[in-house]
């Protein structure tokens, strides 16, 4: 089986389906089974609404220190919606 790999993250790459046993590949569900768990921890991680669901104001944090907090999740949140994050936002406080 051949590999083709492109760049500096190739290389890894290469280096790592060079290392596995001979033989552990049988069939390419294997391999990306294989590829998925070695470099899941890889792929970005995509924030949730959640995540605003589980935040707090902590006791004698400042508002202004939460507001920070909050909205530092909140702009994390592809595609989200401004009404509700607002919804969140009153449920927090």
């Amino acid at each position: 089986m051949r590999l083709c790999v492109v760049g500096g993250s190739g290389i890894k790459i290469a280096r790592w389906f060079t290392g596995l046993p001979p033989n552990s590949i049988g069939n390419f569900k294997v391999l990306t089974t294989k590829f998925t768990t070695q470099y899941a921890k890889s792929r970005p991680h995509h924030t949730s609404s959640m995540s605003l669901l589980n935040m707090k104001q902590e006791i004698g944090e400042p508002l202004l220190a939460f507001m920070d907090r909050f909205n530092k999740v909140y702009m994390g949140i592809i595609n989200f919606m401004l009404e509700i994050a607002m919804h969140h936002l009153v449920s927090t406080i």
